[in-house]
């Protein structure tokens, strides 16, 4: 695992409880999806924005999901009874307008979010 931090930070909102628990839910899937893989990785940063603050959270994969799919109640690539987590999250990002980008390449997951100074 590889954090990286900006060493000026600067972060503050009204629903930082929203955020944390988002964040939460994408370093848990990644720590999921990489437990068991021989070369499995996850990058976590956090930096400044000329707007804000932006968190990413990346890692690979065993079994690539579908991204059209993956903020769908239920979805999952790990089993029954599972796949509410994105959904929850996806929820959350919209409650709280927060700019939500996902990207699947050939080898990874990157789920990063923005938040905007107001």
């Amino acid at each position: 695992m590889q954090i990286q931090v900006d060493e000026k930070l600067d972060f503050k909102c009204s629903y930082m409880k929203d955020v944390i628990r988002i964040l939460g839910i994408f370093i848990d899937n990644a720590i999921e999806e990489t437990r068991n893989m021989e070369n499995g990785y996850i990058i976590i940063v956090a930096m400044n924005t000329e707007q804000g603050c932006l968190f990413s959270v990346t890692n690979n994969y065993k079994t690539k999901p579908e991204l059209a799919l993956m903020q769908q109640r239920g979805y999952t690539t790990k089993g029954e009874n599972r796949g509410m987590g994105l959904y929850w999250a996806e929820e959350l990002i919209k409650k709280n307008e927060i700019i939500h980008n996902m990207d699947i390449t050939d080898t990874e997951v990157v789920q990063e979010i923005e938040i905007i100074k107001k």
